[in-house]
C-alpha cells in the first residue's frame, strides 16, 4: 500500500508518481510532490517508482495578495 494525501492506494509494480497523481485525481497546474519526506522534480515524475510501503504528500503552490 501507498499513502498519497492521506488515501490508500494500492501498490503495484513499476507504479510511478505519475500514476498516483492519476488515482487520486489531483491536478492542480502548480503542485510539487514529497515521496517519503522527500522534494521530486515534476521532470522525474514519469519515471519515479513509488516503493510499496512509501507516502507521498502533495501540495497545491498558491500565490495571491
Amino acid at each position: 500500500m501507498i499513502t498519497a494525501k492521506g488515501k490508500q492506494i494500492q501498490w503495484y509494480e513499476g507504479i510511478t508518481i505519475k500514476d498516483v497523481l492519476k488515482i487520486i485525481d489531483f491536478d492542480f497546474p502548480y503542485i510539487y510532490v514529497t515521496l517519503d519526506g522527500k522534494i521530486v522534480q515534476s521532470r522525474h515524475w514519469d519515471t519515479t517508482r513509488v516503493p510499496d510501503g512509501s507516502k507521498m504528500d502533495v501540495h497545491a503552490i498558491v500565490a495571491g495578495g
